[in-house]
């Protein structure tokens, strides 16, 4: 358990200083105060019971005045993480049911703020990864109290009836994988011990090991300490992130996309913790990256961080997907999975790549223009031809594999951040060339059904002169020729009565792209939106559109500075 890379980072120890949080002290049943300095350990579990009730059921089980913890009163989970704790001859544990006053507010909140650091200094987080609910006893701490299962085999020409445990394969993966919560407690965790139905896994930042089997030896997970450490989980095919970088001042974008590609997948039971149960993600990062965050996305990369669309599998447009207190600019104001299909690369962030050796040679290349592209005269708004590598993601639905290409960048909308006030939600000023296109929604459509997608089978993007369809397929002659890149999910349904809807769109990007057939592809990334009567203007969608064809649209405006809300 003591692998150099398993310990704190220098970030968090000079973060902790001076802090202080809440533990169980396991020896004399009571909950005491402890610094970061103190070897403790810490739960994540699902609650799968409402608020009300498991702070009811914890009230009784602690006692107001000496904070005396009645053991044999508390949930099952949490009375058998203590037998755990004493078992490894640890003293204290952190319970967040427990250990944080669920009556404060306040303070509550201000233990959300520290949830990077609990997780991060925490000896060991113990998990309960098949539990569903905090009433559940952890397996395996009792007689019988694991799943077995028979089989017989015959052996050298005898039947013989081995009892065994049943298959490993996604044992420890069960609906603490999809809550919102559990996301960052274990990517922040050192050290976790998993309990499923029928054993034990223990996986820190350099090993893993299941106790069936001999653990491995210890190999680091990157050979690049400047790089976020991606692995292959044990049990599970999917990529995920082992750990966020430490000590490194490099951002990474593709490390945050893929954050929120993974936590917006989760479920949580409230709606208003979106940003809390991803707050210790965006401290870690902070911490590590100087980068500081607003509504979810970094505030000084917003340019490439306005890129996210919705998932391309959403069943239905619901009431309940729309949070109204958060900015439609931001993946946290909508309930279903985000993620981004493309971003800038800086080629630091990918040493060793092809295309990042091939990044010089683009520096002093200028792509073809397109003799039906605009060409801005000199002196005008145009940027300089800027050299950029583009990581164009995979399909939502498949495991992450982000492809590069080069690309010249013509274009990119300046963002700004209004002061903050009283007024929500947050505004957010995007400076660019605004047109006009034109939304058709094609029925007929399943009874009951509400638009959710701008695609060619629902709604289409339509040149509001002509109604000529455009192609607003994302990167169609470049990499992913066969993945449905027209299918852009709407944040807000469109009026079922109305067919054709006029609507702006604001340019974010302008790209000549490389493809795989080696041509070069002009596109432009704008964001569609909806105008309100106060001035300020919704986003509906993201949207692709071949170049020459965006600047057939009607202008708009040259330069528009459009307040998003």
């Amino acid at each position: 358990m003591d692998h150099p890379g398993c310990g704190r980072s220098q970030g968090s120890l000079v973060a902790e200083s001076g802090l202080r949080i809440r533990c169980i002290d396991v020896t004399t049943s009571q909950i005491v105060p402890v610094d970061f300095q103190t070897r403790y350990l810490a739960l994540s579990y699902v609650w799968g019971a409402s608020h009300s009730e498991i702070v009811g059921h914890i009230g009784r089980s602690v006692k107001k005045d000496d904070s005396a913890v009645i053991t044999k009163n508390l949930p099952p989970t949490v009375r058998d993480a203590i037998t755990v704790t004493r078992k490894m001859r640890e003293r204290y544990l952190w319970v967040d049911c427990v250990c944080i006053d669920q009556n404060d507010v306040v303070g509550m909140q201000e233990q959300i703020g520290l949830m990077d650091l609990i997780y991060e200094n925490a000896l060991l987080t113990i998990i309960t990864s098949t539990s569903d609910k905090i009433y559940d006893e952890i397996p395996g701490l009792r007689p019988a109290s694991r799943l077995k299962s028979s089989s017989e085999v015959l052996m050298e020409g005898r039947l013989m009836k081995a009892s065994c445990t049943r298959t490993v394969v996604g044992e420890f993966y069960g609906l603490w994988r999809t809550r919102g919560w559990t996301f960052q407690e274990w990517l922040l965790s050192r050290r976790c011990l998993f309990f499923s139905d029928n054993q034990v896994l223990f996986r820190c930042q350099e090993s893993a090991g299941l106790e069936s089997f001999t653990p491995p030896k210890a190999t680091p997970s990157s050979s690049n300490s400047t790089l976020p450490r991606f692995g292959t989980d044990l049990r599970s095919s999917a990529p995920t992130l082992a750990r966020l970088p430490l000590g490194t001042p490099s951002w990474i974008f593709q490390a945050y996309a893929d954050l929120v590609r993974d936590y917006t997948n989760r479920k949580l039971t409230y709606d208003s913790d979106v940003l809390h149960a991803f707050t210790g993600i965006m401290r870690k990062l902070e911490r590590s990256c100087g980068m500081s965050f607003v509504e979810g996305l970094p505030e000084a990369d917003l340019s490439r961080a306005l890129l996210w669309s919705s998932t391309l599998d959403i069943p239905e447009q619901t009431q309940s997907s729309r949070r109204l207190y958060r900015p439609t600019w931001a993946w946290s104001a909508f309930g279903y999975r985000s993620g981004y299909l493309c971003w800038e690369a800086h080629e630091s962030a990918i040493p060793g790549t092809a295309a990042a050796q091939r990044y010089g040679k683009t520096i002093t290349c200028s792509a073809p223009r397109s003799k039906r592209a605009r060409v801005w005269p000199c002196g005008s708004k145009s940027e300089s031809h800027e050299s950029v590598l583009l990581s164009i993601g995979a399909n939502f639905g498949r495991e992450p594999c982000p492809w590069l290409c080069e690309a010249i960048r013509y274009r990119r909308a300046d963002v700004a951040l209004l002061p903050l006030t009283m007024e929500r939600p947050r505004r957010l000023v995007v400076s660019s060339e605004t047109r006009e296109l034109l939304i058709h929604q094609n029925p007929p459509r399943p009874p009951g059904y509400q638009s959710v997608y701008l695609t060619r089978s629902r709604d289409d993007v339509l040149h509001p002169a002509t109604r000529k369809l455009l192609d607003g397929r994302h990167f169609q002659d470049t990499r992913w020729r066969s993945t449905k890149f027209s299918l852009f999910p709407v944040n807000i349904g469109f009026n079922d009565s109305e067919t054709f809807l006029p609507r702006d769109a604001i340019l974010l990007y302008e790209w000549d792209m490389s493809g795989v057939d080696g041509k070069w592809h002009q596109k432009v990334v704008a964001m569609i939106i909806d105008r309100l009567s106060d001035g300020t203007a919704e986003r509906l969608s993201l949207t692709s559109i071949r170049s020459e064809d965006w600047y057939t649209l009607p202008l708009v405006s040259e330069h528009e500075d459009v307040v998003l809300v």
